[in-house]
């Protein structure tokens, strides 16, 4: 066999991947899928393919399918930090909350500087009722993602948890300034406007969150938070 020979599998493998990542930006969800299946089963030992795979079951819900995606992501390459933090939020979801802690923190053994697995972490700490070890947890999210209102969301539940109203409300009032499609900050509102007894306020801001996104939001009563899912692998030196 000609090295040409060789490499042409390769080289398709790889437009197959170019192609998927084409389909994400432009929005073609189903057609992105559909070139990432293809390039796993054109390169089964491949780790990109497989890893964006558990990325897109992840966010339409598809948990099962997930998980032995990224599963098998960390077989073919076990020192990926963000395979364990996905699996961690593929967890969470099947209410599994011990193993997705043990993930995050193995997330942050492979590489410690991860804002996001430092931010998953700080919610399993919440739920965990230890809110003095989740708020550095969304402190340093937030200086990492000045611009995100996923992280100033946590943020304010944090402080809720240490009784810190006024800086709650300011992180949620922050977090749907820079995104007004984010449900959980509203949500969140609404429950600290109740606890102030101002009910108007409370009933407009609850009416305003049922119109709005909910990905990747979770439960940690009574306030809602926001896990953060790796979507697509990050390249280091």
């Amino acid at each position: 066999m000609s090295e040409l020979e060789r490499r042409i599998p390769q080289v398709l493998d790889r437009l197959q991947l170019r192609l998927a990542y084409a389909y994400l930006a432009s929005g073609e969800i189903a057609e992105a899928h559909a070139a990432f299946e293809r390039a796993a089963r054109e390169e089964p030992h491949a780790f990109e393919p497989l890893f964006m795979r558990g990325v897109l079951h992840l966010q339409a819900g598809r948990f099962e399918e997930a998980f032995h995606a990224f599963v098998k992501a960390i077989e073919l390459a076990p020192a990926v930090a963000e395979s364990y933090n996905n699996l961690g939020v593929v967890y969470w979801h099947q209410e599994d909350r011990e193993s997705a802690h043990r993930c995050f923190e193995t997330a942050l053994r492979y590489q410690e500087d991860f804002p996001q697995a430092t931010a998953n972490l700080g919610v399993s700490y919440l739920a965990k009722g230890m809110p003095h070890e989740a708020l550095p947890c969304f402190e340093l999210a937030v200086r990492h993602f000045p611009d995100s209102a996923r992280a100033y969301n946590n943020l304010g539940v944090a402080y809720c948890y240490r009784g810190a109203f006024s800086d709650a409300e300011t992180c949620f009032q922050h977090a749907t300034r820079h995104d007004d499609q984010l449900m959980a900050p509203v949500r969140n509102l609404a429950h600290l406007y109740s606890c102030k007894g101002l009910d108007m306020e409370a009933i407009r801001a609850r009416a305003h969150s049922a119109t709005l996104s909910g990905h990747d939001v979770v439960d940690v009563s009574p306030f809602a938070l926001c896990l953060e899912t790796v979507t697509r692998p990050i390249e280091r030196t």
